[in-house]
C-alpha cells in the first residue's frame, strides 16, 4: 500500500536522504507523497535501532496509516497526536480542556522530564504527519520531547485558526534541513492526474496534467440535501463493499445530510465525522460504506470514491487558489471515481468551465 523504492520519484529520494539526527521539515501540496515519506522515513529509523513514533492529526488518519505499513505492522508505533501527549505527560489530559493554562502545564511538565529521562527521548524518532492540522502549542510541546523528528507539513492548507503554520513548525522544532515535495506521485497505484488550472499557483509535472485516470469525473446540479442524500444512497447500493466519502464543508449542511442519509442508508454502513478541533473521532472508522466527513479530514484518507458535496462553498471564489485545493485532495484520495455537486450553479460553473473529462449529469 506504497510506492516500492524503484517508482519514487528524486525529489522522494531526497527526503528519504535527510540525516536521521534533528529536526527535518518536508513541505508539499496534497498528492505529493508525503505521507509515503512518513512511512518510509519511519522504517529507515526502525533500521537505524531508533523506535519510531507515528503521529497523526486523528483517529481516521490513524486507521489509515495502519493501512499503509502493511506487513511491517510493527516497525513503528502510530498514534494520534493526543495519544502522543499521554504517552509524554500521562494524566495531564484529564486535568482539563486544552486552553492557553493546559499547554503551560504540558510545557513545564515535559521540561522536567527531559533532563531525568534523556536517553528515552534520544531513543524515539518522530514522525509527525500532516502537522498543518495540528495546533502550534502541540508542536511546542513535542519539539522538547525527541531529538529525532521528521515533519511533514503542507503549507497550502488553512481551514481554521487553530491549525499549525509553517513558521509555528519552523520557529518550535528549528529544523536542521528542509525538503519541498512538488512532483505528484501515488503511493498505492498510477499517478492522479488533475487538471492543471485547478490549482493555478502549482508547477504540476506533464505527468499530472489532465483529469484523474482511476475513474469517472461527474457534476451534477442538486435541489437539497434530501435530492443529495438520495444519489449517494444509489451509489451505495451499486458499490457495495466500498468505502464512499461525502465530504461536507458547514456543520450546518453537515447536519442536515447526516439526517438524510441515516434514513437513505443502511445504518451500520454509514458514519459521520465532524470533530472539533481538539476533539476524539469516537465513530467507527471509515469501513465499508458512506462516510459523511468534514472536508479537511479527507487529506491523507484513501476512499474507493468521493462525492464533493458543496462545489460551491468550495469554489465561492474562484480566484483563490486556497479554495481549489479540496478538489485537488479529492482527486489525489479517490482510488475511482470523483463526483463534483453543488446546490448554487452559478458559483460552481465558472470553475466548471475550466475542467476538461468531467460528464455532466442532468
Amino acid at each position: 500500500m506504497r510506492p516500492t523504492y524503484a517508482e519514487l520519484v528524486t525529489e522522494q529520494d531526497t527526503v528519504l536522504a535527510l540525516p536521521m539526527t534533528g529536526a527535518q521539515l518536508v513541505t508539499g501540496g496534497p498528492g505529493t507523497g508525503k505521507t509515503a515519506m512518513a512511512v518510509y522515513r519511519a522504517l529507515l529509523h526502525r533500521a537505524a535501532g531508533d523506535t519510531p513514533l507515528v503521529v497523526v492529526p486523528d483517529q481516521l488518519r490513524k486507521v489509515c496509516m495502519v493501512r499503509r505499513f502493511s506487513i511491517n505492522k510493527n516497525a513503528a508505533r502510530i498514534m494520534t497526536q493526543w495519544e502522543l501527549l499521554d504517552l509524554m505527560v500521562p494524566g495531564l489530559r484529564g486535568s482539563g480542556a486544552e486552553g492557553p493554562e493546559f499547554w503551560m502545564q504540558a510545557l513545564v511538565a515535559v521540561a522536567k522530564r527531559r533532563p531525568t529521562s534523556a536517553a528515552t527521548p534520544g531513543a524515539w524518532a518522530l514522525i509527525v504527519d500532516d502537522a498543518h492540522d495540528m495546533p502550534p502549542e502541540f508542536h511546542q510541546v513535542t519539539a522538547m520531547f525527541a531529538k529525532r523528528s521528521t515533519i511533514l507539513h503542507d503549507p497550502s492548507v488553512v481551514f481554521d485558526a487553530g491549525q499549525a503554520t509553517v513558521a509555528a513548525v519552523e520557529k518550535a522544532y528549528q529544523p536542521q534541513s528542509r525538503a519541498t515535495l512538488t512532483m505528484g506521485h501515488r503511493w498505492n497505484g498510477p499517478k492522479a492526474r488533475l487538471a492543471s488550472s485547478l490549482v493555478p499557483d502549482r508547477v504540476l509535472p506533464v505527468a499530472v496534467q489532465g483529469m484523474s485516470d482511476r475513474g469517472a469525473v461527474t457534476a451534477q446540479g442538486v435541489i437539497d440535501e434530501r435530492e443529495l442524500a438520495r444519489i449517494v444512497a444509489a451509489l451505495a447500493r451499486v458499490s457495495r463493499g466500498q468505502r464512499i466519502a461525502v465530504t461536507c464543508r458547514t456543520e450546518g449542511r453537515f447536519q442536515l445530510l447526516s439526517e438524510y442519509l441515516r434514513r437513505a442508508v443502511e445504518e451500520k454502513a454509514f458514519t459521520p465525522i465532524w470533530p472539533k478541533r481538539t476533539g476524539q473521532l469516537k465513530q467507527r472508522a471509515s469501513g465499508a460504506g458512506v462516510t459523511l466527513i468534514r472536508e479537511n479530514l479527507v487529506c491523507g484518507v484513501e476512499f474507493d470514491k468521493i462525492v464533493i458535496a458543496e462545489l460551491d462553498s468550495v469554489v465561492d471564489d474562484v480566484t483563490a487558489p486556497a479554495h481549489r485545493v479540496p478538489l485537488y485532495r479529492a482527486v489525489a484520495s479517490a482510488r475511482g471515481s470523483v463526483h463534483l455537486a453543488w446546490f448554487d450553479e452559478g458559483a460552481a460553473e465558472q470553475l466548471l468551465r475550466t475542467l476538461e473529462g468531467v460528464t455532466y449529469v442532468s
